[in-house]
């Protein structure tokens, strides 16, 4: 346990030191809350939307804790990068040794550590789409009102959470049943009710209809429109989406953390599916993006 601290330190330090003069960071630091006093008088810089960046100038330094559930991200400007040297790295090093001999909930531990690699990664990925969408919602293609865009300052999720994220077997359907679904606007889309799939949550077995919609009988996408019972509150009244890819081993990652909003929350001239009532979740989903506020 001392060597791996020690090694972990080191690599630390290191990294920490290698920034000096480096360009487009991505520094990920296991780091418990109070870590983040000393980031802040090390990096008296910009605090970025902690769903996302807020551009794309400059340098982006990132901390996250997965157990925690709490990102980090900060501006680092040219001029500021020689203030991140070998004395900073020694200091983060020493509240980074504190906190391992300190007893915490969020560590991992032993037989769990694999499985706490594969979350960061899926942690990750999740993350920087979600940095990708608000960049994009900051850009002249934006689906925002006109009247909005100049004070975006980034989506709302919750936080990413590893228990609603399945892996599960598509039930295909025999025969698949042409379906028409409307839409916000009046509009009529025509698909496939392709399967379901099944998993559980807060205790229940659930079950959400997957679709395929006409408009993406080009390319092998499959669709997932829900509500559930956060819908209305927490969450967009008018449901939520999940996009997969077909593949052949029937086996996919049905994740929650990615259910988004269709573009009709933001702005009403978009016209979108609303969810069948049989995809209908009695369980809170509390995964993936919130209620966009107006």
């Amino acid at each position: 346990m001392a060597k791996a601290r020690k090694a972990l330190i080191n690599y630390l330090c290191g990294q920490i030191a290698a920034l000096r003069g480096a360009r487009n960071l991505d520094i990920f630091l296991y780091m418990p809350r109070f870590l983040r006093s000393v980031r802040l008088a090390l990096h008296p810089a910009q605090i970025i939307n902690q769903n996302g960046m807020t551009g794309n100038d400059g340098n982006l330094l990132m901390a996250f804790h997965t157990q925690c559930q709490r990102l980090y991200l900060w501006k680092v400007n040219d001029t500021e990068m020689p203030t991140i040297n070998k004395c900073s790295a020694a200091i983060v090093a020493f509240f980074l040794l504190i906190s391992a001999l300190l007893p915490a909930g969020c560590r991992n531990h032993g037989e769990h550590a694999g499985e706490a690699t594969q979350a960061d990664s899926a942690h990750y990925d999740v993350l920087r789409e979600r940095q990708v969408k608000d960049d994009f919602f900051n850009s002249a293609s934006s689906p925002l009102l006109a009247g909005e865009r100049g004070k975006f300052y980034g989506l709302d999720y919750f936080p990413v959470n590893p228990e609603l994220r399945f892996q599960v077997r598509l039930q295909r359907y025999s025969s698949p049943r042409a379906i028409r679904m409307a839409t916000n606007t009046g509009e009529i889309r025509s698909g496939l009710l392709y399967g379901f799939f099944e998993f559980e949550v807060e205790d229940r077995n659930c079950h959400v209809q997957v679709y395929r919609l006409e408009e993406s009988f080009s390319e092998p996408a499959l669709f997932i429109p829900f509500l559930d019972a956060t819908s209305g509150e927490e969450t967009y009244e008018g449901g939520r989406y999940i996009d997969l890819i077909e593949n052949t081993s029937g086996i996919y990652d049905l994740d929650f953390n990615r259910a988004y909003n269709p573009y009709c929350a933001y702005n009403p001239e978009y016209s979108c599916p609303a969810p069948p009532i049989e995809n209908t979740v009695t369980a809170h989903i509390r995964a993936g993006e919130k209620k966009y506020k107006h």
